[in-house]
């Protein structure tokens, strides 16, 4: 008994250790790359992904590959309920919440029927919307496991966005330049139509120092999204006939529940402020390595099969959100 304990161990071991060398060649090469414009998750998903799918993981690592992608990324969600304060509503005002209004309603109503045009999966549908909503991958990663999303959608939608996002760092300083922008505008605008925290930061403040403050500030408001988003999704889980327990369980996945209540204790202070880098390192990596292991769990066969109208659906509304945040912003402070 203790010696299949003891096996079974080192097969989840062996397989962390994999994910996890994946993270830390991530995090070095985003860290010797000259300008902060993709995060080292992304690229330790598309490393996971090449590595993955040219050579056949020895089925003792799988295991352990599996805890990354499944285990490791619902302790990241948690972790990540330590950085958020919601006290950031009161610094941004009134008009930031109205534009976050505006363009997380235009992201999932216009994400259902466009994902009803196309014929996209609702799970992958809902994924794209939080992904252009909200706060890119976290959001997507956050969101996956409430609704059991298969994981090649996981990884279809981080793709995707993280597409988007490296054409938009270059357009919106250009545009923003071009048409004059203030840096309020622009800091506004960058905040909540781009996805990625790292590409938020790198188009802001390519444009202005002044710009990138204001889209910092309003990017990390907007994250506050995912708490709402993922508790309604865990409510419309729950299914006809099941217990009381299990409709709990779906509508308050208990990993969401301890990632709210981390957040609800940031906010009033009740995390020391000298955890705050420790614990933003943790998280940091812990998600890198999560990604390092769905990305080696992803058949880049089966991503294929899900076809180009998915890509399709998130430009349109990638599109329409950038046009509603503009138009809103514009009406808001002009």
């Amino acid at each position: 008994m203790i010696k299949k304990i003891k096996d079974g161990l080192m097969t989840v071991v062996s397989g962390l250790i994999v994910t996890m060398v994946i993270a830390g060649l991530s995090m070095g090469i985003v860290a010797l790359l000259p300008v902060d414009f993709v995060g080292a998750t992304v690229v330790a998903l598309f490393i996971g992904m090449l590595v993955g799918n040219l050579w056949t993981l020895p089925e003792q690592v799988k295991p352990g590959v599996q805890f990354a992608a499944k285990r490791l990324l619902k302790v990241f969600i948690i972790l990540l309920g330590a950085s958020m304060n919601m006290a950031l509503i009161a610094e941004v005002g009134v008009q930031a919440l109205i534009l976050l209004a505006f363009t997380i309603g235009t992201a999932f109503i216009a994400g259902k029927l466009l994902g009803k045009f196309f014929g996209t999966s609702s799970e992958l549908s809902a994924l794209l919307s939080a992904g252009v909503a909200i706060c890119g991958g976290s959001a997507i990663s956050a969101l996956s496991p409430v609704i059991e999303a298969e994981e090649e959608e996981t990884t279809y939608a981080i793709s995707t966005v993280f597409l988007f996002d490296m054409v938009l760092i270059i357009l919106f300083p250009l545009v923003g330049q071009l048409l004059g922008f203030s840096d309020q505008i622009m800091g506004f605008w960058s905040g909540t139509a781009i996805n990625d925290t790292s590409s938020v930061v790198a188009a802001s403040f390519a444009f202005s120092a002044g710009a990138g403050a204001i889209a910092t500030t309003v990017k990390l408001t907007r994250t506050l999204g995912i708490i709402p988003v993922v508790l309604t999704y865990g409510a419309l889980q729950s299914r006809e006939g099941d217990s009381w327990q299990q409709t709990l369980g779906r509508v308050f996945p208990w990993f969401i529940v301890l990632f709210v209540g981390l957040a609800l204790a940031n906010t009033v202070g009740w995390i020391p402020e000298e955890l705050g880098a420790p614990l933003n390192d943790l998280r940091k990596f812990l998600m890198v390595t999560a990604l390092a292991g769905v990305g080696l769990k992803t058949d880049l066969n089966t991503i294929r099969t899900v076809g180009a109208k998915p890509f399709l659906h998130a430009l349109i509304l990638s599109a329409a959100v950038i046009v509603v945040a503009i138009v809103v912003i514009l009406g808001l402070i002009v």
